[in-house]
């Protein structure tokens, strides 16, 4: 699995889809992603009240305005919670 939230971005996610299809040809690739809610994702963010939450909340903001889910995506809902506790435990604090 390869996580960056810099995929958000079409131009990211093209690049690493050329360098994966040149580096691993033969290796089947898939696509999962968040359903596009600012909303939800805020209050998860806060509802976790780590120490860099104002850069998550940054991050949000800067994100989610060209958030796009690619066609050939699974969409997963954003759920209250759901990501601290049952499908990604990933840190954005530097």
């Amino acid at each position: 699995m390869v996580a960056d939230i810099d995929f958000c971005r079409k131009e990211a996610l093209d690049e690493a889809r050329t360098e994966l299809a040149v580096g691993a040809p033969d290796t089947k690739l898939g696509w999962v992603y968040f359903e596009n809610d600012p909303a939800g994702c805020e209050a998860n963010i806060r509802s976790r009240n780590r120490g860099c939450l104002q850069q998550e909340l940054e991050y949000l903001r800067k994100y989610s305005p060209d958030y796009k889910v690619p066609n050939d995506a699974v969409v997963i809902p954003v759920l209250p919670g759901l990501v601290s506790r049952v499908v990604l435990r990933t840190e954005t604090c530097s």
